[in-house]
């Protein structure tokens, strides 16, 4: 019942769980947290979110699932998807089929 929604809040958003239960209750106002976590599991097993460990011990989630990194500010948390599709994997044998691609870039600005 909630997935279509959750999907809807967390796409073009990274968003931390207190977020997501916190928009997601403006709708479902009787949304149980343990219920947004099954939900949000449910989601990233089956492909639909991507969940993001950032600065630590902050988990994010997001509906962008098409292949991208992150670039991180180290300061402010705020999180930039970047096409990797132009990404030379040559590398890569060519049997490997790779399903999923995480790369995160921590930065910050130079004063």
């Amino acid at each position: 019942m909630y997935k279509k929604e959750i999907k809807k809040i967390c796409t073009h958003q990274h968003l931390v769980i207190e977020d997501i239960v916190k928009r997601l209750r403006e709708k479902f106002p009787k949304a149980g947290l343990s219920t947004v976590y099954r939900n949000l599991d449910e989601m990233v097993n089956d492909w639909e979110l991507i969940k993001l460990k950032v600065l630590g011990s902050k988990w994010v989630y997001e509906a962008n699932i098409w292949q991208h990194a992150h670039l991180i500010d180290n300061k402010s948390g705020k999180i930039i998807d970047v096409d990797i599709s132009k990404f030379d994997s040559s590398f890569i044998p060519k049997d490997f089929c790779a399903k999923n691609i995480e790369l995160n870039i921590y930065w910050e600005f130079n004063k």
